[in-house]
């Protein structure tokens, strides 16, 4: 059987098989699924007249027609979760080097960039975009060193991309997932095709793209100095990157990113007020006073919850181990991010306000602003960055004043720049 396959604008793949003659073994394959069942997967393999050699084990029939031309009266349409291409060997292709290249959507900067590492040269670019273009524009892609024979390479070069990937969606505020990834090796190409959900739009970006430049340096040095407390962020980057239609939705995922980062910490004095062993004396004594005041049975259940820290606190203790500036937010600004995120999560709208207070989007930028602050922080970065709690002007992080007065104080002590 034949099939024809073919890659839209979008970088979405579509299949459609040859129209076959009706069976009932041909017409088993129609789609009839209820919602909840597993969808069928075919492996699909082929190989066309000028060469190209198609593979997928995860095609699945998506539609189907019925016509009345004898002998080819079904036909079958379907998807795949991820799928590769071999584009054949030419004669004369140029030899570009073992190459991985990640085409992304919604990533834009200023120019191309590049920098060398010891896994090779790393370049990103990208033009800008509509908010709601998914055309994968964008591109991150790293070059094997010339000479280099490490059998290795191809998946490290994967492990650098996903990291660097990542760092750079927290600097652009979208989540960066390769739509298509062309592999070159020596003469022969090949492309790997994935079916990923709409790209998101940048909301409040911490940096622009015309300043993408220390972000994507700091990106790719950690790589070989950071890259585990770096995957601990992966969570909380999805989660403030994450596609949203509500102010309210904003908001809690800003927060949701900031209690997933209270739980990767590392720190037990963030989420315990006592040690573990201490308390286990105090919850069997509180359980024994429960237990001669005859009282109902779940409230001894909630004796754990005695040694939890509330949120306020937690976020207090991270910020004050973590060395993180907080002294030019608002007053009371933590309390009141806890208070509106407290009201959205139990009645799904923010308070109603009089016209002196503030509204969910100031709520929003506080807590996306501690949360980049801190995830500035374990990247060990240095350098400006784009605060929307300064309404978009450029701070200089870690000690997140504005740059001017850091170029003040840097010619005052007399130090380089």
């Amino acid at each position: 059987m034949g099939f024809y396959a073919s890659i839209d604008p979008l970088g979405v793949l579509g299949l459609e098989l040859d129209r076959i003659p009706f069976s009932r073994e041909a017409y088993a394959l129609r789609v009839d699924q209820r919602p909840g069942t597993n969808v069928d997967l075919i492996a699909l393999e082929g190989r066309s007249e000028a060469g190209h050699v198609f593979r997928s084990d995860s095609f699945h029939i998506a539609s189907f027609g019925h016509g009345s031309e004898p002998g080819a009266e079904l036909s079958y349409q379907g998807d795949c979760q991820d799928a590769e291409l071999e584009l054949p060997r030419r004669s004369g292709r140029e030899n570009r080097g073992d190459v991985r290249v990640w085409l992304v959507r919604q990533f834009r900067t200023f120019r191309h960039m590049t920098r060398d590492t010891e896994l090779g040269r790393v370049a990103i670019g990208g033009p800008r975009q509509d908010r709601e273009a998914l055309e994968p524009y964008g591109y991150i892609a790293v070059y094997r060193p010339e000479g280099d024979t490490n059998e290795s390479w191809w998946q490290d070069s994967e492990r650098l991309l996903t990291h660097v990937a990542r760092v750079l969606s927290f600097a652009c505020d979208t989540y960066l997932r390769p739509v298509i990834e062309e592999r070159y090796e020596g003469d022969r190409v090949t492309v790997r095709v994935v079916r990923h959900g709409r790209a998101s739009g940048p909301f409040m970006a911490p940096f622009h793209q015309l300043h993408m430049d220390p972000i994507f340096a700091c990106a790719c040095e950690t790589y070989f100095t950071r890259r585990e407390a770096v995957e601990n962020l992966d969570a909380a980057i999805r989660w403030l990157t994450a596609p949203v239609a509500y102010d309210e939705s904003r908001l809690i995922n800003a927060m949701s990113a900031l209690e997933n980062i209270l739980d990767r910490c590392g720190l037990d004095e963030v989420d315990l007020l006592m040690r573990p062993n201490a308390f286990r004396r105090i919850a069997s004594q509180v359980r024994d006073l429960l237990a001669s005041r005859d009282v109902p049975e779940g409230m001894a259940r909630k004796v754990p919850e005695l040694n939890r820290r509330p949120l306020d606190e937690k976020i207090l203790a991270l910020i004050a181990a973590r060395a993180i500036v907080t002294n030019d937010f608002p007053e009371g600004w933590l309390r009141a991010v806890i208070g509106q995120r407290n009201t959205i999560v139990h009645t799904g709208v923010s308070r109603d306000f009089d016209d002196q207070e503030q509204d969910t989007l100031d709520y929003t930028i506080w807590a996306r602003e501690i949360v980049t602050r801190i995830i500035l922080e374990r990247l060990g970065f240095d350098g400006a960055y784009r605060s929307w709690l300064h309404h978009d002007e450029q701070l200089h992080f870690p000690e997140c004043n504005t740059m001017r007065d850091w170029v003040a104080r840097r010619e005052a002590a007399g130090r380089p720049f």
